[in-house]
């Protein structure tokens, strides 16, 4: 079916120590008639992270395809 989802999936992580909640996502769509949507940052900050709600927001709304991050996490070096 054109345009239409390949797969839905639902995934969880962890050991016997924990498990995390359950994720899900869907693959891509089919076919070549569409265009995915993506958000790019670069530095999100995790003490002021002004754009972190509305990028949870819209994620979880379906508003993007990808998001990537193409800047470093500085907060785990510290």
């Amino acid at each position: 079916m054109e345009n239409s989802f390949l797969l839905f999936k639902e995934y969880h992580v962890g050991s016997e120590d924990g498990w995390s909640p359950i994720f899900m996502f869907t693959t891509l769509k089919t076919g070549n008639n569409w265009s995915p949507k993506f958000a790019v940052y670069g530095d999100l900050g995790n003490i002021d992270g002004k754009t972190l709600g509305r990028l949870t927001d819209e994620a979880q709304r379906g508003f993007y395809d990808a998001i990537l991050h193409v800047g470093m996490s500085y907060n785990s070096l510290f």
